[in-house]
């Protein structure tokens, strides 16, 4: 039998943030936040040229499912170099 958890064991919300290429305007601004906000599971954003701060639930999307819709939108996601 699996253990149930409650909603204070699981951790239901998560901050990303994402390092993006190839923006330059407001217009870049948009056209991210717009690709970013349509996803279920976001539950706010923060665009600027270069990056995104994304709230996310976690029962619903995933970083991957972000970075896709930055791709989407024609945008590369940078990784970070160590």
């Amino acid at each position: 039998m699996s253990e149930i958890k409650t909603a204070s064991e699981i951790k239901l919300t998560s901050e990303i943030k994402i390092t993006i290429g190839g923006m330059s305007c407001g217009h870049c601004i948009g056209r991210v936040k717009k690709a970013i906000d349509a996803l279920t599971g976001v539950e706010g954003s923060t665009v600027e040229v270069g990056s995104a701060v994304v709230r996310i639930n976690n029962a619903k999307t995933t970083q991957k499912a972000v970075e896709e819709a930055v791709k989407g939108a024609g945008y590369e996601v940078k990784t970070p170099e160590h």
